[in-house]
């Protein structure tokens, strides 16, 4: 009987080491996935955030390339080397104007700032010297730098 007993608390003391290592490493695995979750939770949060930032910049360069149409509309001589600066809500776009190939091909550069965030949008536009009508060629988002 004794040989019996002995080996019945042998065999439960194994039983309960095999389970005490079970439960740790399910304990770890759920503590791994969780911690993952919270990582991409984490990540996608702080990419949501900065995405109206940028769309706000992107939006006031816009605006910036769109005011100078219009002052090259009301004046076809106007040029800006030295930057200006409109603002659009919260955010800000600082424009340049210049002359480039010719007295009738004009460079509109305007960078939409909000907050962190720049955008730089550069625009070619052509006057019409006998009408005075303006045509923009191109616009391009490039790299602020």
């Amino acid at each position: 009987m004794m040989f019996t007993i002995a080996r019945t608390k042998r065999g439960s003391a194994e039983r309960g080491a095999v389970a005490l290592s079970v439960i740790l490493l399910v304990s770890f695995l759920v503590l791994e996935i969780t911690l993952a979750g919270l990582l991409t939770a984490y990540f996608s949060s702080q990419q949501g955030a900065s995405q109206p930032l940028s769309l706000q910049a992107y939006t006031a360069a816009r605006s910036g390339i769109s005011d100078a149409m219009m002052r090259l509309v009301r004046n076809p001589l106007f040029i800006a080397t030295t930057p200006y600066t409109i603002s659009v809500d919260n955010a800000s776009a600082i424009v340049t104007v210049t002359e480039v190939g010719g007295p009738n091909v004009i460079s509109i550069v305007s960078i939409g700032q909000r907050l962190s965030r720049q955008t730089k949008l550069t625009a070619t536009a052509t006057v019409d010297s006998l009408s005075g009508a303006v045509f923009l060629e191109s616009m391009g988002q490039s790299a602020v730098n």
